[in-house]
């Protein structure tokens, strides 16, 4: 196990090769002996620059290069208590950071991060290998009771309050996925989240008050899908602060080459906008755990959810659309037209059957002028544009269809209790006319068409008779409609949707959380180590 350590000697870099095993400051903390949070070896210990792991190749580059360190940690960590020491130095500086009214302080934010980075690796190692019990227990010792609710309660903290810039990122970065790895308990053990001492600290600890602005912080961070500030990562093995590396006591950079024997899967997405990634799988991960039974007691008290926060739902809605094709926006998407009222409204109100109607025209027009273009030649040659096009176009007829199937089904079945809707369709009825006679809309619209045309007339009866205003024309709609002749209408069959949820839906969506972590997150964990994650692998 090599790293390549720099250091600076009389002015010139040099490179060598160094066993990190024979580093006295990593053997010192993994060692038997008690190290105090203010020892100045902190100093040292946490002066190491490092490219935090962007790939899957990445974290199992850096995992094999610690892991005979970690076990080291594992045997004497009850006796040093040396995490314990190393968290409590955290929870100083995180209050510290919280404090400051400049948190563009790039030394002193560069050694947090090396901090809470280091703390991460050794949660990820002890989660792994550890019950939950006993990580409690290296993370208590000597410690007064309450550092596990701390540490959950300092992660938050920088989430909620912490301004995001080049220089706070990767400490944001670090705290979400802290939390990720506490969470991944069970992922390893398969426990129910109920019976999970670390869920009841995370979901029912006294932080919980926070949970609101933690969601908010979250899907704003994946509403503003802020890149990697430039010089981390993206390949090359740049310093994590730039500048800093040369006259510190070393640097620990990894190999980015891939080699056959570690596993390479897509994740463009963490590459890019690693903060935005986690973020979105931390929302998940929370929300398939937020169960009644585990906030009975919560000290939150009830409340409508539109008054906990605000979010903009036309930037989250442009987010979700460009991100469709992800597993884990979808879920998302899932998730708030299931469980949130708001947002669903929202979205509804977005459902524009116009601009549907012209991106349609708009192909139809784009497809012929292109084939009558072909047809002119003398030469006919496949166009790939008019395939993707004809594609679009088909997409677009089933859509506009299936709005015409159910507009025909309300007013088919409902027409006098919709009212406001055939309002609208008289106020619209300029937007049919176009589609009336298209052979695959001509069946449906036929009944929409004969509704349009029947309370037509009666306005125009009654306006030859007196001007009449809005609420006229609903009265007029009204009356029409308990007079209205169904037997003019053709008869389709009925629509019919069906949607079937289990009893217990977490049978499904909790694996298959933490199997869209597992996949995006490059946390790397197979579905071998995990009881739960074989369900769905």
């Amino acid at each position: 196990m090599v790293l390549e350590l720099r250091v600076k000697v009389m002015g010139t870099a040099v490179s060598r090769n160094l066993d990190i095993s024979a580093n006295e400051y990593c053997l010192k903390f993994v060692g038997k002996d008690s190290i105090i949070p203010n020892d100045p070896f902190w100093n040292r210990f946490l002066a190491f620059n490092i490219t935090p792991p962007t790939t899957t190749n990445d974290q199992l580059a850096l995992e094999s290069r610690i892991e005979p360190l970690c076990q080291e940690f594992l045997n004497n960590n009850l006796r040093s208590g040396n995490l314990s020491s190393l968290i409590q130095l955290f929870l100083l500086r995180s209050t510290e950071l919280l404090s400051a009214t400049n948190t563009n302080a790039n030394l002193f934010n560069w050694q947090l991060f090396n901090t809470i980075f280091t703390i991460r690796c050794v949660l990820k190692f002890l989660t792994e290998t550890t019950t939950e019990e006993q990580l409690i227990e290296h993370i208590e010792l000597k410690g007064n009771g309450n550092t596990f609710e701390s540490l959950i309660g300092a992660f938050v903290g920088i989430i909620v309050d912490v301004p995001i810039d080049d220089s706070t990122y990767l400490i944001h970065l670090e705290a979400v996925t802290c939390l990720l790895v506490l969470l991944s308990v069970q992922f390893h053990s398969g426990t129910r989240s109920d019976q999970s001492s670390v869920y009841r600290l995370v979901m029912r600890g006294k932080h919980v008050i926070h949970a609101p602005v933690l969601v908010r912080s979250l899907l704003t961070n994946f509403i503003n899908q802020q890149k990697l500030p430039p010089g981390y990562g993206g390949g090359q093995s740049h310093s994590i602060v730039l500048g800093l590396a040369s006259d510190l006591w070393s640097m620990l950079t990894f190999s980015r080459k891939a080699t056959d024997d570690l596993v390479v899967s897509d994740q463009n997405d963490f590459q890019e906008t690693p903060l935005a990634t986690q973020s979105l799988l931390l929302v998940l991960v929370l929300s398939h755990h937020w169960t009644t039974q585990m906030f009975d007691n919560s000290p939150v008290p009830p409340t409508k959810v539109s008054s906990l926060f605000k979010l903009d739902f036309n930037l989250l809605y442009i987010t979700l659309c460009k991100k469709a094709s992800g597993d884990a926006a979808t879920l998302l998407l899932y998730l708030l037209l299931h469980r949130n009222p708001s947002f669903k409204s929202y979205l509804l109100s977005r459902l524009d059957l116009e601009q549907l109607q012209k991106k349609y025209h708009r192909l139809v027009k784009r497809l012929n002028s292109g084939k009558n273009q072909k047809n002119n030649e003398v030469a006919i040659t496949v166009n790939q544009d008019d395939t993707e096009m004809e594609q679009d176009l088909s997409v677009l007829e089933e859509v506009l269809r299936m709005v015409l199937e159910i507009l025909n089904s309300c007013l088919s079945t409902q027409l006098g209790n919709n009212p406001n809707l055939i309002y609208t369709l008289l106020y619209n009825k300029h937007m049919f006319e176009s589609v009336k006679d298209n052979i695959v809309f001509q069946d449906i619209i036929h009944n929409i068409d004969i509704i349009i045309k029947y309370f037509s007339q009666l306005l125009t009866d009654k306006s030859q008779q007196h001007e009449v205003d809005a609420h006229q024309v609903l009265l007029v709609i009204q009356q029409g409609a308990k007079n209205w002749p169904k037997e003019k209408l053709t008869k389709f069959p009925d629509l019919k949707f069906k949607y079937v949820e289990e009893d217990q839906p977490e049978d499904f969506f909790i694996p298959y959380v933490w199997a869209l972590v597992s996949q995006q997150s490059v946390l790397h964990w197979t579905s071998d180590s995990s009881p739960i994650l074989s369900t769905v692998c």
